[in-house]
């Protein structure tokens, strides 16, 4: 037994999700569709539109949000 235990700790999803994908964009974008389901769909349902058209069909102003990332 030690003198100091440490105590047992759950890994944390985020950095298990971020080593796996390896910070790779295609492999967190393909670690997001095989893990989550609603991430999959989002997707599926947006293939071939503008970030403009998702943005319209969602109800966000495109241009307020571009010109938050500057």
């Amino acid at each position: 037994m030690a003198l100091f235990p440490q105590p047992q700790v759950q890994p944390n999803p985020m950095m298990s999700f971020l080593q796996a994908a390896k910070g790779d964009p295609r492999g967190v974008f393909n670690q997001l569709m095989r893990t989550n389901p609603r991430f999959a769909q989002f997707v599926r349902a947006n293939q071939g539109k503008t970030p403009e058209q998702i943005a319209s069909e969602n109800g966000i102003d495109y241009s307020a949000v571009r010109s938050l990332m500057g």
